[in-house]
């Protein structure tokens, strides 16, 4: 037996890595990155002893080969994950590692309203700019380049800019939420800037029955495809980086969604209070309607043309997104292949479009 313990220490140190990395971050956040790679160094040390053995034993030397190829690719693996421990990236959904790092590292300040922005001016005339993650800036890693704040750089009329985006909010919530800030800040708003995203209508079809199966992560993925993308930095990354099934299940709803008369109209319903909302109190508002960026004339058809028409109609001023980027190539429109959010690139075409719209 004690010629094993080296060998079950190896296996007890990672089902504790297994633990550390799968069922406790949140346990123990401020100890998780310590610990993991104390545990990491233990494996090191484990599988160093078995080598010390093997090499040093009456092993068969083609066992001997495999044994200690094996230990390296090991050693090198868990060298690389711990390095990964430390890199940022968007993946476009919340729950990978990496993307997890980068909030950390970059989603910052968070003022006393609980907004990703600089704690505002309250009696300074302002924009409001209302919408999701996009509004936001997910996957910007400094708030200065969002449109928002070049916006507020820009304008020569002295206006603050404001950033109500809270990542994942439909219309429904964005509306409610700047109704609540308004009323308790009594803040001066002197233009609204609302942005608009395909999936905002998601909350309003559900309300009305409009159901998608969901597929849960790592579904149908085998034991070990699982354990390294859910167990590993590196691999957890690496598995991320690649599209996963859904997508043309998604945009089945999606197209369900817009061409269900119901459901549209409450949605439009929902936008209208927007509409109603600037015209009582005398507000411009400016409606930014993005398209899948990866698929902008696939949102023409599906969305952008219905929402855009509708504000047109109101006399709401309308900047379409997917025609002001659609020559960019790809990679300039959104911040990684794994992410589809808009880049720096994109926010500099919206901020100059704003200014120009405002300064003049």
């Amino acid at each position: 037996m004690a010629k094993y313990a080296a060998l079950i220490r190896l296996f007890l140190w990672f089902f504790v890595l297994l633990y550390i990395s799968i069922g406790s971050k949140d346990e123990f956040p401020y100890l998780f990155y310590p610990l993991r790679i104390l545990v990491i160094l233990m494996i090191l040390l484990e599988t160093a002893a078995i080598c010390k053995k093997v090499f040093y034993g009456s092993f068969p030397e083609g066992l001997k080969n495999t044994i200690l190829s094996l230990a390296s690719f090991l050693v090198i693996f868990l060298l690389i994950d711990i390095l990964f421990m430390f890199v940022p990236r968007t993946h476009g959904i919340g729950s990978t590692y990496a993307n997890s790092i980068w909030f950390q590292y970059y989603w910052k300040p968070i003022n006393s309203f609980g907004f990703r922005d600089k704690e505002p001016d309250l009696d300074k005339e302002s924009i409001l700019f209302v919408g999701d993650s996009f509004t936001a800036g997910y996957g910007i890693k400094s708030i200065s380049n969002r449109y928002s704040d070049l916006v507020e750089e820009g304008n020569t009329r002295g206006l603050q800019s404001i950033n109500l985006g809270l990542n994942g909010a439909d219309t429904e919530r964005e509306l409610e939420m700047m109704l609540d800030f308004v009323t308790e800040t009594k803040v001066p708003v002197k233009k609204i800037v609302l942005q608009y995203f395909g999936n905002d209508i998601e909350d309003t079809a559900y309300e009305l029955g409009l159901n998608i199966s969901k597929t849960k992560p790592y579904a149908g993925d085998n034991f070990i495809v699982e354990y390294l993308a859910r167990g590993t930095f590196f691999g957890n990354f690496v598995y991320w980086m690649f599209p996963k099934n859904g997508g043309e299940t998604y945009e089945e709803f999606l197209k369900e969604a817009y061409q269900d008369e119901a459901v549209l109209e409450k949605h439009l319903e929902d936008l209208q209070g927007f509409v109603d909302y600037a015209e009582s109190k005398e507000i411009e508002l400016t409606v930014l309607v993005f398209p899948f960026l990866q698929e902008i004339n696939e949102s023409k058809h599906l969305y952008t043309d219905k929402i855009t028409a509708f504000f047109e109609e109101k006399g709401v001023h309308v900047l379409d997104v997917g025609e002001m980027v659609a020559d960019l190539p790809l990679r300039k429109r959104i911040v990684n292949y794994s992410d589809t959010h808009p880049s720096v690139t994109v926010h500099q075409k919206l901020a100059d479009a704003l200014i120009n719209h405002i300064n003049n």
